[in-house]
């Protein structure tokens, strides 16, 4: 009986260790399971802080890009009411007569609106005895030796800047950022009915056919970043965008 009872109490001992030891490992387990957890809310922390940065970053070029962009739609809207104009305009008695530059100024909002070219006046006695006429036009001279006018209508909504950008009409307002080679500042272009430019830069002129002639561009700029829309002698637009990080103008074969 001694020897049954010897040999019974060692076999608890095991199992006291056994469940002592597991409790244990439940233990780390648990507390190393806690640990990951800390590291992970840590790590989606910061990548909810990057992309927040990045986002915003990324939404400045999307604005500074857009805003670029309408200014290059509202030039060639422009150009082309000029061609359309002149192809609309009704036969008139003025002898040699030759449609008069149409221009879209930046520095005026009211003339970087979309021009009325279809469609009629309304009525303004509100009786139905008066047709309409058509809202931008020619008014020829009253009487046979005078000068005609224009009147234009515009529709849509004008170019705004957003804020802390600013037209830069002279290099000095786009200082420190370097003019692109050849695009003189301008905020206001001319085109003539066959859709070319009216007002090009003065100069000396050129018989290389591989030299290119200076041309007016629209430049934008906050300061830091910078967009600028080229306008060719011919009419044809580039849109062009500071890279900062290069210290370069990046646009059409990136001129230099």
């Amino acid at each position: 009986m001694k020897a049954a009872s010897k040999s019974a109490t060692p076999n608890l001992c095991p199992r006291a260790g056994g469940a002592a030891l597991a409790g244990s490992t439940r233990r780390a387990r648990r507390a190393e399971a806690g640990f990951s957890l800390a590291e992970l809310v840590i790590v989606i922390a910061l990548i909810i802080i990057v992309a927040g940065l990045a986002f915003r970053t990324l939404s400045g070029r999307d604005d500074s890009v857009r805003l670029g962009q309408d200014v290059t739609r509202r030039i060639r809207e422009r150009r082309a009411a000029a061609i359309q104009l002149n192809q609309q305009r009704a036969a008139s008695q003025l002898e040699q007569f030759v449609q008069p530059p149409i221009t879209i100024d930046f520095a005026t909002p009211e003339t970087t609106r979309s021009l009325w070219l279809e469609g009629t006046d309304a009525d303004d006695d509100g009786n139905d005895d008066v047709s309409g006429r058509p809202l931008t036009r020619f008014v020829p001279p009253a009487a046979p030796g005078g000068t005609g006018t224009w009147s234009y209508a515009y529709q849509g909504g004008a170019f705004q800047l957003p804020a802390g950008w600013r037209l830069a009409a002279t290099a000095a307002d786009l200082a420190p950022i370097p003019l692109i080679p050849l695009g003189v500042p301008a905020t206001t272009v001319s085109f003539t009915r066959e859709g070319t430019v009216a007002n090009n830069p003065a100069t000396a002129g050129t018989t290389d056919p591989n030299q290119q002639t200076p041309f007016f561009t629209i430049y934008l700029t906050n300061g830091l970043d910078a967009q600028a829309v080229a306008v060719h002698p011919t009419g044809l637009t580039e849109f062009w965008r500071w890279d900062a990080a290069a210290g370069a103008w990046r646009g059409f074969g990136d001129r230099n």
